[in-house]
């Protein structure tokens, strides 16, 4: 999965189809919201404009590759169902000096925050505002 990812990130945009990628992460013990995310981002119909849905190793989030416009709308409809921080950011893969034209992969990575909590941490915060007492 990762040696597929890495081969999709290399290659020109104009060869696999997109010139955007979605990163969605969300730093927390659970994967319960980006499930959510993820059901919902199906049942609104923007998952059938995307490429490969996966997972990175080791960090919960998905990556949806896309193309500039189709990133919008995901960018929209996750910020909707979510709060979110989106950091945005492009990189010039290639240009033609002879008829100006540039071809630019764009990256938005957008951070959910953790909106439910653990048990686990709820009862630590519990204990502790007992012992306060």
């Amino acid at each position: 999965m990762a040696r597929a990812r890495a081969q999709a990130l290399a290659e020109p945009p104009n060869q696999c189809g997109w010139f955007a990628v979605v990163q969605v992460w969300q730093r927390a013990s659970h994967r319960r919201t980006l499930l959510h995310l993820e059901q919902q981002v199906v049942t609104h119909g923007t998952a059938g404009d995307t490429l490969p849905v996966g997972t990175a190793h080791g960090v919960s989030g998905l990556d949806f590759f896309v193309s500039r416009s189709h990133s919008a709308r995901l960018i929209d409809l996750v910020t909707l169902l979510s709060p979110t921080r989106v950091v945005t950011s492009k990189q010039l893969v290639s240009h033609d000096s002879n008829n100006s034209s540039y071809d630019v992969r764009h990256t938005f990575t957008m951070e959910l925050c953790p909106v439910c909590r653990d048990r686990e941490r709820e009862e630590v915060m519990k204990r502790e505002r007992e012992e306060e007492e």
